[in-house]
C-alpha cells in the first residue's frame, strides 16, 4: 500500500520465481504412513536384537569375566530407551495425524517433524523444506505476493501465486481485474497446459516457456545438445570442420 501510494509499483509487468528453503525437519523423519509402520517394525526388531545381546553380557558377568561389561549392558539399556522413545514419537503422530492425500489418489509424504514442508530438489540435492515464491513488479521490483509452500513443483504453484497477488492488490483498493492484459514472466519450471489455460481464461498476457523451446529457437542451432539426434539423419557439409593443423575433418 505504502509502495503504490509512492508510485513505486508500475502495473504492467510482473515477474515469478522461487527459491528453496531448508526447514528444521529431519529427512529421516519424512515418509507415507505405511513407511513409519515399516519404520516401527525395524525400530522393534532392533530393540529384540538388543535384548538378546543384554541376556549374553548378563550371562558373561555371571561368569565374571571382565569388569566393563556391566558398563556395557548399561549402554544396551539406554540404546533401547532411546528406540523406545522413536517408536512413541511415530505412534503419536499416526494416532493424531491423517495421510496427505496427494494427485490420482496416491499419498504425498509427510513430516513428522515438520509435516507442512515437503522433500524438494535443490541444486541436484534433495533437502526437507520449502518452496518460497515471490511475484515481483517490474518497475521497482516490489514483490506483491511472498508465500513459502510445502510442494516441490513450480507448475503447481503459478496459480496460486496470481491468486495471492490479486488478492493483495486488491487490499490496497486495486481492481479484481488489475491483472487483466498485464504481463507475467515465469521460467520452464512454471510450465503447464493447465497454466496457460489458466492465465488465457484470466486475461493474462503470460510468458512460459516449455522446457522443449530451445529446441525450436534458431540461437541455439549450433549447441550440440540441440542438434537433430534421429538414427536415420545423414550428415551434411555443415556437420564437417577442417583442422588444418592436423589436416583432417571432424
Amino acid at each position: 500500500m505504502i509502495c503504490d501510494k509512492l508510485n513505486f509499483l508500475g502495473g504492467t509487468t510482473f515477474a515469478l520465481d522461487g527459491c528453496e528453503i531448508s526447514s528444521n525437519a529431519s529427512k529421516e523423519y519424512n515418509g507415507t504412513f505405511a513407511d513409519f509402520n515399516k519404520k516401527i517394525e525395524k525400530y522393534k526388531e532392533k530393540i529384540k536384537y538388543l535384548i538378546k545381546k543384554h541376556k549374553n553380557m548378563d550371562e558373561i558377568e555371571e561368569k565374571k569375566i571382565d569388569e566393563y561389561k556391566s558398563e556395557l549392558k548399561t549402554e544396551v539399556q539406554k540404546k533401547i530407551i532411546k528406540i523406545e522413545k522413536e517408536i512413541d514419537k511415530i505412534n503419536k503422530y499416526i494416532k493424531s495425524n491423517k495421510p496427505k492425500e496427494g494427485k490420482r489418489g496416491r499419498e504425498n509424504k509427510s513430516n513428522i517433524t515438520d509435516n507442512e514442508s515437503a522433500k524438494i530438489l535443490s541444486s541436484h540435492v534433495v533437502i526437507q523444506g520449502y518452496n518460497g515464491q515471490a511475484l515481483a513488479d517490474d518497475k521497482n521490483q516490489i514483490i506483491v505476493a511472498a508465500e513459502a509452500f510445502g510442494k516441490g513443483s513450480g507448475n503447481d504453484l503459478f496459480q496460486p501465486m496470481i491468486k495471492k497477488a490479486k488478492s493483495n492488490l486488491t487490499l490496497i483498493g486495486k481492481s479484481k481485474d488489475y491483472l487483466k492484459d498485464k504481463t507475467v514472466i515465469a521460467d520452464t519450471g512454471y510450465f503447464s497446459e493447465e497454466n496457460i489455460k489458466f492465465a488465457s481464461d484470466n486475461n493474462i498476457d503470460a510468458y512460459i516457456p516449455d522446457t522443449q523451446f530451445r529446441k525450436r529457437d534458431l540461437k541455439f542451432l549450433d549447441r550440440d545438445r540441440f542438434k537433430e539426434k534421429s538414427k536415420n539423419r545423414k550428415y551434411k557439409i555443415n556437420d564437417f570442420k577442417y583442422d588444418e593443423d592436423k589436416d583432417q575433418f571432424i
